[in-house]
């Protein structure tokens, strides 16, 4: 296993000893092992409206830091160009 591996394995074991230890939920372990016990459990979504609803502000974010990438890329650019300026000796700071 690799060091990363490692890292995210020692995370998710201390995420999972949080849960009982600090919080007081029971962990019901990995639910990839448990499928006769899935179909007694119900998950409880919110309604449509509120998903809906959820979903454009989660798009709308998503627009907004592709548009901050993009601005900052540009800047970037920019930034590079001057230094070039600076370095070659074309712009002079006087």
């Amino acid at each position: 296993m690799s060091t990363v591996g490692q890292i995210e394995r020692k995370t998710q074991a201390r995420v999972v000893k949080l849960f009982p230890d600090q919080l007081g939920y029971d962990y019901l372990g990995d639910w990839t092992d448990r499928r006769e016990e899935r179909a007694h459990y119900s998950i409880a979504l919110p309604p449509l409206p509120e998903q809906t609803a959820i979903a454009v502000v989660l798009s709308d974010i998503d627009a907004e830091l592709a548009a901050l990438e993009q601005r900052l890329a540009k800047t970037r650019a920019l930034k590079q160009g001057m230094v070039q300026e600076l370095l070659t000796g074309r712009t002079r700071l006087i």
